[in-house]
């Protein structure tokens, strides 16, 4: 499939996954061409996003209403745990799924329908904006190139020791888990128990329990499911460089080919001038 424009570097975020690498290297080609050699190196190496990722940025960039709203929840969340509100976090947590579900359903208007795999990855990146700021901040950048996951409500699970979730989000590899900035907006603090009824303690705190255990499940699923589309991804990539490669090495056999034939038929002509 040919690429008619080749979009500036920032545009490349947006361009359709399917269609990344042909941009990337146009564009490559126009900075060697033009002596720019150190950008053309750096855009050489842009990693190319995900599906999912790829509906978020053109998501964040077409759409800002639709992601300040999802982020809009999660701060106001944030602030009724911290004040230990429970009424406002009743409320919130209703409006949680909705606003989830309300950019999910913007970003189809701008991609199209999504399959069932993409929508939930990009349900659990909106997820991850909502619940966490930083994870706000790289949804509200619009160059990812791949989902985030959130590690559940409550206190996340300790990470192996090296590059952060994000660090590895913004390098291009899958990442895992997004370490929440606060405890979480489900998190028991004390604050949050003081405030509440007494006579709605008990049920609150089961509910919660079992919140918790139904989010632990969820969480061992999506880090399965990242780990499995991570090796996806390392695997489309090494595809695409591999049929780079090919064409090159294709493109050189053909002028080769001339070359011989050119070679070829100049000795013939010298014999038949010769006899």
């Amino acid at each position: 499939m040919r690429v008619t424009r080749i979009p500036e570097a920032d545009d490349l975020w947006v361009v359709d996954p399917d269609l990344f690498v042909a941009a990337r290297d146009g564009l490559v080609r126009e900075l060697r061409a033009g002596g720019n050699h150190d950008e053309a190196a750096r855009i050489k190496a842009m990693r190319k996003p995900s599906r999912d990722a790829w509906v978020v940025n053109r998501l964040a960039r077409e759409d800002q209403a639709a992601v300040r709203s999802v982020i809009d929840v999660g701060t106001r969340l944030r602030t009724a745990l911290e004040a230990g509100e429970a009424d406002q976090l009743r409320t919130l947590s209703a409006q949680r799924a909705a606003a989830v579900e309300a950019a999910l359903a913007a970003a189809q208007e701008l991609v199209g329908r999504l399959t069932p795999s993409v929508a939930e990855a990009v349900r659990a990146t909106l997820g991850a904006a909502l619940a966490d700021s930083e994870a706000a901040e790289l949804v509200k950048d619009g160059r990812l190139t791949t989902g985030l996951v959130y590690a559940g409500l409550g206190v996340a699970p300790a990470t192996p020791a090296g590059p952060t979730p994000l660090e590895k989000a913004r390098s291009g590899k899958r990442n895992t888990t997004v370490e929440p900035a606060t405890s979480g907006v489900t998190a028991r603090g004390p604050a949050s128990v003081t405030r509440l009824e007494r006579p709605d303690a008990a049920r609150v705190r089961a509910a919660e329990q079992a919140l918790r255990a139904a989010e632990d499940e969820v969480t061992a699923t999506q880090l399965a499911r990242a780990e499995a589309q991570e090796q996806v991804d390392e695997l489309a990539q090494a595809l695409d460089e591999a049929k780079e490669l090919l064409a090159e090495a294709q493109l050189e056999a053909r002028k080769a080919n001339r070359a011989r034939d050119a070679a070829a038929a100049a000795l013939d002509r010298l014999r038949r001038r010769g006899s």
